[in-house]
C-alpha cells in the first residue's frame, strides 16, 4: 500500500473511530505530511535497517539470515537443510 494512502487511511480512522478533532493542531500537521509525500512512495511493511545503512525487509533479512547460517555450517564442517 502507498504510504500516503494508508496515512490517509490512518488519519481518517482516527477522526472516525477515536473521535480525534480534525482541526486541533497535530492532525492539521498531520494532513500536511500527507500532501507532502510522494504519490508513489511506498514504505515496506517491515524494513531492518544494517550497518552500511542497507535497508531489508522481513523477507530479505530472513533470506540474508539463512544464507548466513548456511555459510557458518559449511565452515564448521556440517551439512544439512535446517531453516529457522
Amino acid at each position: 500500500m502507498k504510504d500516503k494512502r494508508f496515512l490517509t487511511w490512518l488519519h481518517d480512522r482516527l477522526v472516525d473511530e477515536h473521535g480525534e478533532d480534525p482541526n486541533v493542531d497535530y492532525m492539521c500537521k498531520f494532513r500536511s505530511i500527507i500532501r507532502a509525500i510522494p504519490d508513489e512512495q511506498e514504505t515496506p511493511n517491515m524494513a531492518f535497517t544494517l550497518p552500511g545503512k542497507e535497508i531489508l525487509t522481513a523477507g530479505d533479512l530472513r533470506t540474508k539470515m539463512l544464507a548466513d547460517a548456511e555459510t557458518c555450517r559449511i565452515l564448521r564442517g556440517e551439512e544439512g537443510d535446517d531453516e529457522f
